[in-house]
């Protein structure tokens, strides 16, 4: 909700990590970049990849949510093994955006897979597994759609004019459009004179 209250410091695991935005606004370090995240957004960072979030104060705006998964690398090996090696994208951290349809399906997954550790039965173990293989590949097919990939500017430009849009009555001062924007006054500045 904060990051006076919520501080997360940098830090990295021994293994995968698939953060699955579903509300608020955040922005991530992943190893040396700063990535503004929306819902929708899927971030998979591998082993030894230093992150974290960082959490703007959102004065009683929608509150930063996120749905977690851990893979254990001997797993994410024996996959990557079933698919002829051919899933390199799995060592580089990344960020996506899937289609709504496939955000919707991913959503669900991660909620089913949550569902099945409730459960002390030994098949539970394999229902896990199937259900992280299938999110694996679920990302992997989207990692290999070029048009899914955004751009970043763009994106934080649409966003902060969609603002604009939504407070035409309200507070518009270049301090609440950069809050928004989660840049500085000069970045946004620079920002709208490229895009217009």
């Amino acid at each position: 909700l904060s990051y006076r209250d919520d501080r997360i410091d940098l830090h990295s695991h021994a293994f995968y990590e698939l953060v699955h935005i579903t509300s608020g606004k955040v922005q991530y370090i992943l190893d040396e970049r700063r990535v503004d995240l929306r819902p929708g957004d899927t971030v998979w960072i591998p082993p030894g990849t230093a992150h974290c979030p960082v959490l703007a104060d959102l004065d009683g705006r929608e509150p930063y949510e996120r749905q977690v998964m851990w893979l254990d690398k001997s797993f994410t090996a024996s996959m990557r093994i079933s698919a002829e090696d051919s899933l390199g994208m799995l060592d580089e951290p990344s960020v996506m955006t899937l289609p709504a349809e496939d955000d919707d399906r991913l959503s669900k997954l991660i909620v089913s897979g949550y569902e099945t550790q409730k459960s002390d039965e030994c098949l539970s173990l394999l229902e896990r597994k199937i259900y992280a293989s299938r999110i694996i590949f679920l990302y992997a097919s989207s990692c290999l759609r070029p048009r899914q990939r955004r751009s970043r500017r763009k994106d934080v430009f649409d966003r902060v004019n969609e603002y604009i849009s939504k407070n035409l009555a309200g507070e518009l001062s270049i301090e609440t459009l950069c809050a928004e924007a989660c840049l500085s006054r000069q970045a946004l500045s620079d920002l709208f004179v490229n895009i217009t």
